[in-house]
């Protein structure tokens, strides 16, 4: 499991990645459990398109797992990870 990648559509909760314009955390809690859970070695998540600039987070760790949330479309938002240094950069292109 510390070597997979989960793409989960819905963010987990708690963590700063769920987070609306108006300001109401909409994270999945069976989410968060299974991540917490099974500890994988990333977990990319989209949905709530506007969290990033809502809360200030487009990625945390749940322990050892990294969760991340790139954002939005417009502007042309995405995160490139490099799988041999698990470096990752978000870049946001007009």
């Amino acid at each position: 499991m510390s070597h997979s990648i989960y793409v989960i559509h819905m963010p987990p909760s708690r963590l700063g990645l769920d987070v609306c314009a108006n300001g109401s955390e909409v994270g999945s809690k069976a989410i968060h459990n299974f991540l917490e859970r099974n500890q994988p070695l990333l977990s990319l998540h989209g949905h709530i398109h506007e969290s990033p600039e809502t809360s200030g987070k487009w990625r945390a760790k749940l322990g050892n797992a990294l969760c991340i949330q790139p954002g939005r479309l417009t502007p042309f938002t995405y995160v490139t990870i490099d799988l041999e240094t698990i470096e990752f950069n978000r870049h946001i292109e007009d």
